[in-house]
């Protein structure tokens, strides 16, 4: 399923200052969720029928929301390591970016180096330039034509706000708060498994005739929940990339 953002969004990660930031990719529990609210929204569950298809979608593991990531991307292994002073996808298609040293993947050394024992050696030092290696993060793709990786970065930008006195709905004096977002119209790709598949058309139809926002940014600050005007996805399949563990690329 491909997702398009139609307004900013903020999934609240950790508090860094004065600035909440926010998370870079799509939790399979969000979207889960954010759909359960608009359900209970436009259901009623005292009906014995709303309340067996919610059980169903929702609670029952009958299906599972995976994660979405930026554009069909996929994250890079937490044992991936890059050069330093050069750190970056050396290659692309036939030609080598001479700024980029590549990425290498040290999950196999470092299952090495354990089972010796801590006794054996383990490089961490560039192989081009011997400069140390350091933790390489982000979101990666794949150009299956040519035959190169490239990262994906994730658009983001920061909110600024006056803080609203929640009786007279006016501007505090001296309360600012910075949220982070993702800008709208980013396009996120995961995929919602289905083990029963008597629930295949179910979902369909009740995703496709759901409009709502899994969070929309208000004139009052950021406001959680289903409801907005604004449609935040639509469908399409998205494709898994393959990642090859020991290469520099």
């Amino acid at each position: 399923m491909r997702l398009k953002l139609e307004s900013p969004l903020a999934l609240s990660a950790s508090p860094s200052g004065n600035i909440n930031r926010t998370l870079d990719f799509l939790p399979g529990s969000a979207l889960r969720g954010a759909l359960a609210s608009s359900f209970l929204d436009n259901n009623d569950l005292s009906q014995p029928k709303a309340k067996e298809l919610f059980q169903r979608l929702f609670l029952k593991e009958e299906i599972i929301f995976e994660n979405f990531y930026i554009d069909g991307s996929l994250p890079v292994p937490k044992t991936a390591r890059a050069c330093k002073g050069y750190g970056g996808f050396a290659c692309t298609g036939n030609r080598r970016r001479k700024e980029n040293h590549g990425v290498k993947d040290y999950l196999l050394p470092l299952y090495a180096y354990g089972k010796s024992e801590n006794s054996g050696v383990l490089s961490d030092e560039c192989y081009i330039c011997r400069l140390p290696m350091e933790r390489f993060s982000g979101y990666y793709g794949y150009n299956s034509r040519d035959g190169y990786f490239f990262q994906t970065p994730v658009p983001r930008r920061e909110i600024t706000r006056t803080g609203i006195h929640p009786a007279t709905q006016t501007a505090l004096p001296g309360v600012l708060f910075t949220v982070e977002v993702i800008n709208e119209e980013s396009v996120f790709d995961g995929s919602i498994k289905v083990l029963d598949h008597t629930l295949d058309e179910e979902l369909k139809k009740y995703i496709k005739s759901n409009v709502y926002s899994i969070l929309a940014w208000e004139k009052q600050g950021v406001w959680a929940g289903p409801g907005s005007s604004k449609r935040i996805f639509q469908a399409a399949y998205g494709r898994c990339l393959p990642w090859k563990r020991g290469l520099v690329v």
